[in-house]
C-alpha cells in the first residue's frame, strides 16, 4: 500500500487521490482509507500466489488437495470492479474504486 500511498501523494489527479480527498472532505477518509489498503493487501498476497511466489494449497472436506496458485487469476477475479463475476462484486458490501476496473481491462 505504500506505492499507492505515494502515487496519491504525487500525483493528486489519479483517482484514488481524487477519491481520497473527496472522502476526507465528507468526513469518511479512514473508512476509504482501510478499504483500499485492505484491498491493495488481499490484492498482492493473490497475486503472489498468481506468479508462484508463494505456495498454498487447500484440502476440502472430502480430502482433495487443490493448489490456490494454478489458476493464476486470483488476482484478477478479485480486482474486477465492474464484472459481477468478480469476489468483490459478489460479495463486498462496501464500495468498489470504478478506475480498478478499467486499469485491469487495459492489461
Amino acid at each position: 500500500m505504500d506505492v499507492a500511498l505515494n502515487a496519491a501523494r504525487t500525483n493528486n489527479k489519479s483517482s484514488m487521490a481524487k477519491r481520497w480527498r473527496e472522502a476526507e472532505a465528507a468526513g469518511s477518509l479512514p473508512e476509504v482509507l482501510i478499504a483500499d489498503c485492505v484491498d491493495e493487501v488481499i490484492f498482492d498476497f493473490l497475486a503472489a500466489l498468481d506468479a508462484g511466489k508463494i505456495r498454498l494449497r487447500f484440502v476440502d472436506d472430502t480430502g482433495t488437495e487443490i493448489d490456490l496458485g494454478e489458476s493464476e487469476e486470483l488476482g484478477g477475479w478479485y480486482m474486477m470492479a465492474d464484472m459481477p463475476e468478480s469476489w468483490r462484486a459478489r460479495f463486498s458490501k462496501e464500495r468498489v474504486d470504478p478506475s480498478v476496473a478499467k486499469a485491469s481491462k487495459k492489461k
